[in-house]
């Protein structure tokens, strides 16, 4: 058999690089320091202790009761893990991470806390207690009502419920102790008054609503000194009031009744406002003005335009009243021109028929009085047509009286007086012309009358008639010139 050897020459640098390579690439292969399968079981038992932990939060157990069950798995988390450390096949692991995981899980969790139950069972002897001695002394209480002492037994049964609801969300012993405590402390606290101890209260609860009051009624700016110590002096009284009857009363509930009466009636008191008091003052002179208007309305001696004029001059003062009433700034001037608007309504005077009569008769004696100052100072008149002109004036006069006194309204008595004046102004008195005048055509008259006599008279000539009318004529001449010249 021929064997043929192939001699391949190989360079000396790549021997000692292909050296170099191999020792440094098996320098680099990496030793693990720890093993995958014991990391990973350790992984595994750490998720059971926290599963394990996280149970043993959400339970209903004291805070001591969890940390002791926290400790057992932390002890069985810390036996398993060294178990891992001394397994020496990934079998051992194994074996030793279940029962690691069996042990955690195997950590039971209870249902109720013993130190819970117990403190349950202790609170519920203490409350027991409590609240039957509380009872006993609601009950016992004779100045009470029924239903204020049912009101206080359901307000100690109330503290004992919720006692009751803090043990069972308690976390820790110390909670669950307190409590307890609390609870007892509680219903002990629950006060049961006595009637000195509400009627004290009560008082003071008057007191307290009568300084608001008061503290109100001084804030009002707009009322006046006097306004506000009359608002105060009422709450006043009805505070010294409400205290007599509450010192009266024999139960709490004629206590509270009192009390609370007494409060109603003490915030009841109206301070009133600006606004208040105008509306007030303006009602006031409305009521007025209504007033006097319906007085102008029922006088019947009045004419339709004698009432509508003196309703417009009341209107008049009563709109002037309010314009000022709303421009006032404080009670007193709203008070002010309130009194003052109402008084000149009420003022206004609305004339009766007598006081019409009167002056009707007055304006009669003003003319009788001129026309016969005018008679008396006509110095040509005789004695007798001075008496025959007075006795037409006064026959004038008498006759207007008596149709001035039997007026039924203004406006007759003013019709008859005004007829009545001019009437005896109108009486002519017969000045000296005039009666020179009259006395002129008078002679003549008798003058005619003579001259005709003598025409007449058959028994005459005709040369003594025109003698007779000669001498006529000169009579009547001689007289007629007398006239002329006298005065």
């Amino acid at each position: 058999m021929l064997i043929l050897i192939l001699v391949i020459e190989i360079p000396p640098e790549a021997v000692t690089t292909a050296q170099d390579n191999g020792i440094k690439n098996i320098n680099d292969t990496e030793v693990p320091t720890e093993s995958t399968a014991k990391e990973a079981a350790k992984k595994a038992i750490a998720e059971a202790a926290e599963a394990k932990n996280n149970a043993i939060d959400s339970s209903n157990l004291t805070d001591e009761e969890k940390a002791a069950l926290k400790q057992e798995v932390t002890d069985a988390q810390n036996a398993a893990n060294t178990a891992i450390d001394n397994a020496t096949t990934n079998a051992a692991v194994t074996e030793v991470e279940d029962n690691g995981i069996k042990a955690i899980n195997g950590i039971e969790i209870p249902t109720k806390s013993p130190a819970k139950d117990q403190a349950t069972t202790d609170l519920n002897n203490a409350v027991d207690d409590a609240l039957a001695n509380k009872i006993k002394e609601i009950n016992d209480a004779t100045n009470l009502s029924d239903k204020q002492k049912q009101d206080l037994i359901d307000q100690a049964n109330e503290e004992a419920a919720k006692a009751k609801e803090n043990i069972k969300n308690a976390t820790s012993n110390e909670a669950v102790n307190k409590a307890t405590t609390d609870g007892v402390d509680a219903i002990a606290n629950v006060t049961v008054p006595s009637l000195d101890d509400a009627k004290k209260d009560a008082s003071q609860v008057i007191d307290d609503v009568l300084k608001q009051k008061e503290d109100e009624i001084n804030n009002a700016s707009h009322l006046t000194d006097q306004e506000k110590q009359d608002l105060i002096n009422q709450a006043q009284n009805a505070a010294d009031e409400a205290k007599d009857k509450i010192n009266q009363a024999t139960t709490n509930d004629d206590v509270a009744t009192e009390r609370d009466a007494g409060a109603e009636k003490i915030a009841n008191i109206v301070v009133p406002s600006l606004d208040d008091a105008k509306d007030k003052a303006t009602k006031e002179i409305n009521d007025a003005l209504a007033d006097k208007t319906k007085e102008i309305n029922d006088q019947t001696h009045l004419s339709d335009q004698e009432k509508k004029d003196l309703i417009k001059q009341i209107t008049d003062i009563a709109d002037k009243a309010k314009d000022k009433i709303n421009n006032d700034s404080n009670d007193a001037e709203v008070a002010k021109d309130e009194k003052d608007g109402i008084d000149a309504i009420i003022d206004t005077k609305v004339p009766g028929l007598e006081d019409r009569k009167q002056n009707a008769i007055k304006s009669l004696d003003e003319a009788k009085s001129t026309k016969l100052a005018q008679i008396d100072e006509a110095t040509h008149l005789t004695a007798d047509e001075k008496a025959n002109l007075t006795q037409q004036v006064d026959a004038e006069y008498n006759k207007v009286l008596d149709n001035i006194n039997k007026a039924t309204t203004n406006d007759d008595a003013d019709k008859a007086s005004a007829d009545g004046v001019e009437a005896i102004l109108n009486i002519v008195i017969p000045s000296l012309n005039e009666k020179k005048q009259d006395s002129i055509d008078a002679l003549n008259e008798v003058r005619e009358a003579k001259k005709e006599e003598i025409n007449n008279a058959n028994n005459l000539s005709q040369d003594e008639k025109d003698e007779l009318t000669k001498q006529v004529d000169q009579i009547a001449d001689n007289a007629i010139n007398a006239i002329n010249g006298a005065g």
